[in-house]
């Protein structure tokens, strides 16, 4: 099995509930030191587990994020709104011309 990397076993942790007290060392599990919280240390089977969750949750936002700006142009757009007024009312919808 492969060694979580920093930017992993940060997600899992938040998405397990550590928000803050904790600190990591040498993207060890061996070296994460928990305070504040009366909980035992998770699993790094809990933490792989909790890490892919967020990451499919990330995917699932940006495809929900892009169909919600791809809905907002094309609604705009019905409403006879040009890519130049779009880009001035809602900048970064549409290219800039």
């Amino acid at each position: 099995m492969t060694k979580l990397t920093h930017t992993e076993i940060v997600a899992g942790l938040m998405q397990l509930g550590f928000n803050s007290g904790w600190a990591l060392s040498d993207n060890d599990y061996d070296n994460l030191l928990l305070w504040e919280h009366d909980e035992p240390k998770p699993s790094i089977e809990n933490i792989r587990t909790a890490a892919a969750m967020a990451a499919t949750a990330a995917a699932a936002k940006e495809t929900a994020t892009t169909e919600a700006r791809a809905a907002a142009l094309i609604h705009a757009r019905s409403l006879g709104f040009t890519d130049e007024m779009i880009a001035v009312m809602y900048p970064g919808l549409v290219e800039s011309p």
